[in-house]
């Protein structure tokens, strides 16, 4: 990065030949015998880096540009502080290094306001803070509950073989202190419960946390609205609905069957990745998932968009896995046999040294302590729903499986058949007939405004010679007999050449389709610094109820009240 400052600064070109590009080969090939991901991704990374070293060069130059702008507001005004909101901007909006600001002020001879830079970052790390997962009215701050919940033993997790249990509650806890007992009454607090065995997954590797229900022994009832960990504790967020809770005692606890779908999304999850891998390289990895009872969202590496036979090939590889019925195979072992048998591991996750093998047949082997279906064939179907760009090098899929995806592809199914009927056409015509009635519908538009406008029967002569004159400046405002925008504004450019200067307020009429009135406001280059469209349009727009801007020198909108057409073009006469 510093080479390639000093570049902008001495102008020279370093987007023609990468200076980074070798530097980091010299890396993969000196460290590629320590860490194989870097040889086995070497492509893939370099491809990253260049894409990267071309978006800074872009980020620089446009940052460059904007801090000479103020650097040069700032020697007219004879200052010689950068204020640390300027920085701030550049950093946070455009990305551009704030050393690089610094060191370009002080070759202006000015200083940054680093002080207030320092402030301005502050706050936007509280700001982040305050909107974290574990923010809002539902959840505790974790900070107290890490506290409070000091001795108690990790949870028992029997999710992988139970939905309920008969557990002993370990803490009780509202609002983040531990409480001996929470009672109906108090459902403004945010209470939480410890048990020493549970059947709720708690939040982790992508996948949330489950919901359910519980009951104790006294007759107390309760919803389990979430579930996350701190270490190996598992804390059950709960809603209180009758009854009292008391520590100590038994309770049974129930997860939603329906929560639990979350299983199929997530083994469909380790079925994408491995199809991913196989339609566009090894290059690809998994950036990031969360797994939804009634979706899944899976960010992987891979700088370019998908095509849509690469998206179709995913779907019918991850299908086809789906439909061989693999066994879903799961067994403890420790993590260096893991990977010697195969087993994917995520990049930069941490592991213990006993993992949890996640095997679908020979397809997909991977290293999850999530929950899964028992067979492949449980997810029934997987449907790609969307894929697109989420940052450099990364994309992102969301899908859905199971009942969600079925019903999605018979309404699908229904309208396309709607369409079959109602365009009578037979399976798979729809989009070429889609094609031909789109073609057919712009060309009658061009015809109809072609139409319109050689038989009009405004008279622009006669329109120019009644404007009136304003201070020298002549003012055609006038209600016509146009309901399309596009000829209002063709009308205007026709008054406008005829006027060669002056103001042009047209307002059309309302159709049975748009029962607004479109409104234009022209002003000819030359009275720009006099009149503005935009406020002009304002003005006329308001006395129809309706609302509309635009540039100085063109401005366009619409307003309900017809009724009200020829007052606006009188107002804005007045206004003007």
């Amino acid at each position: 990065r510093r080479i390639m400052r000093r570049g902008i600064r001495y102008g020279k070109k370093l987007s023609e030949k990468s200076i980074i590009l070798p530097a980091v080969k010299a890396v993969i090939g000196q460290m590629g015998s320590y860490y194989s991901e870097l040889e086995t991704r070497k492509d893939f990374i370099l491809s990253t880096v260049q894409a990267e070293e071309e978006r800074f060069l872009v980020t620089l130059g446009q940052g460059t540009e904007i801090l000479n702008q103020e650097i040069q507001k700032l020697k007219s005004s004879k200052n010689k502080t950068l204020p640390g909101e300027a920085v701030f901007k550049l950093y946070d909006t455009f990305g551009f290094p704030v050393d690089l600001t610094q060191i370009m002020a002080a070759e202006a001879g000015l200083i940054i306001d680093e002080a207030d830079f320092q402030k301005r970052m502050e706050g936007q790390r509280q700001t982040a803070k305050a909107g974290g997962k574990f923010g809002g009215k539902n959840n505790p701050e974790m900070g107290l509950l890490m506290k409070a919940i000091q001795g108690i033993k990790p949870t028992e997790f029997l999710g992988y073989e139970a939905l309920s249990s008969q557990s002993k509650i370990l803490g009780l806890f509202s609002s983040g202190e531990k409480v001996s007992e929470i009672k109906s009454s108090e459902n403004d607090l945010r209470d939480a419960l410890v048990v020493d065995k549970s059947p709720f997954y708690a939040e982790g590797g992508g996948q949330v946390g489950d919901h359910g229900e519980g009951t104790s022994k006294s007759g107390a009832k309760f919803k389990i609205t979430d579930t996350k960990r701190i270490n190996d504790i598992f804390i059950h967020f709960i809603e209180m609905q009758t009854g009292t809770l008391k520590g100590g005692e038994t309770v049974e606890l129930m997860v939603s069957p329906e929560r639990r779908n979350t299983q199929r999304n997530h083994s469909a999850t380790h079925l994408l990745h491995a199809a991913l891998r196989k339609v566009l390289g090894t290059h690809v990895s998994q950036a990031g998932s969360l797994v939804e009872a009634e979706r899944l969202r899976f960010d992987f590496t891979h700088t370019q968009p998908m095509t849509r036979e690469q998206i179709e090939m995913v779907e019918k590889t991850v299908n086809k896995e789906i439909s061989n019925a693999h066994p879903v195979d799961i067994k403890l072992t420790s993590y260096k046999d893991a990977i010697k048998a195969g087993a994917m591991a995520l990049f930069g996750e941490k592991y213990g040294d006993n993992v949890r093998v996640l095997k679908m047949g020979d397809f997909s082997t991977e290293l999850c302590g999530g929950t899964h279906v028992n067979n492949t064939s449980d997810i029934r179907v997987f449907k790609i729903m969307s894929e697109g760009g989420v940052s450099s090098g990364v994309r992102r899929i969301e899908g859905i499986t199971g009942d969600t995806a079925i019903d999605v592809l018979l309404k699908r199914d229904r309208e396309l058949s709607h369409l079959e009927q109602t365009l009578k056409v037979t399976d798979g015509k729809v989009s070429d007939k889609v094609q031909k009635l789109t073609e057919q519908v712009k060309k009658l538009e061009r015809e109809m405004k072609s139409a319109l406008s050689k038989n009009s029967t405004i008279d622009i002569d006669q329109m120019v010679s009644s404007a009136k004159n304003v201070k020298g400046s002549p003012v055609v405002s006038a209600h016509v007999e146009i309901a399309d925008r596009d000829l209002l504004s063709s009308l205007s450019d026709k008054i406008k050449d005829k006027l060669k200067s002056g103001v042009i307020i047209l307002i059309g009429i309302p159709t049975e389709e748009s029962p607004t009135c479109p409104l234009v406001v022209s002003v000819t280059k030359d009275l720009v610094g006099k009149f503005h469209a935009g406020n002009i349009l304002k003005q006329v727009a308001a006395v129809m109820d309706g609302k509309g801007g635009g540039r100085p020198d063109f401005a366009q909108g619409a307003g309900p009240r017809a009724d009200k057409a020829q007052e606006a073009a009188d107002r804005g006469w007045e206004f003007i």
